[in-house]
C-alpha cells in the first residue's frame, strides 16, 4: 500500500479551518476516480463561528471526542424543534 503523504504543515492553519488531500497515488489506487479526497480539521471556534452566522440554528450539544474517542460532535438545528 502507498504511503499516506500528508503535508507537514498545521492543517488548521491560522483561521482554524483547512484541509489536506491525499497524495496523487494513494487517491488513485484507493479512491478511483474522486479527484480530491483528504483529512479536513476544524476548531470548535471555527465551526461554532461558521454556526452562528446562519439565521435561525439553535446549537444543541458540543462534546469533543464523542464518536470513536476521537471525532467532534456537534448537533444544531432550528430553534424550537425540541419544543
Amino acid at each position: 500500500m502507498p504511503t499516506v503523504n500528508l503535508c507537514p504543515y498545521n492543517a488548521q492553519g491560522p483561521n482554524g479551518f483547512g484541509f489536506v488531500d491525499y497524495n496523487a497515488d494513494f487517491r488513485a489506487g484507493s479512491f478511483g476516480k474522486q479527484a480530491s479526497y483528504g483529512v479536513t480539521l476544524a476548531s470548535a471556534s471555527w465551526i461554532m463561528n461558521e454556526l452562528t452566522k446562519m439565521d435561525g440554528i439553535r446549537i444543541y450539544s458540543f462534546t469533543e471526542r464523542a464518536w470513536d474517542d476521537h471525532q467532534d460532535v456537534i448537533v444544531f438545528g432550528r430553534p424550537g424543534i425540541d419544543e
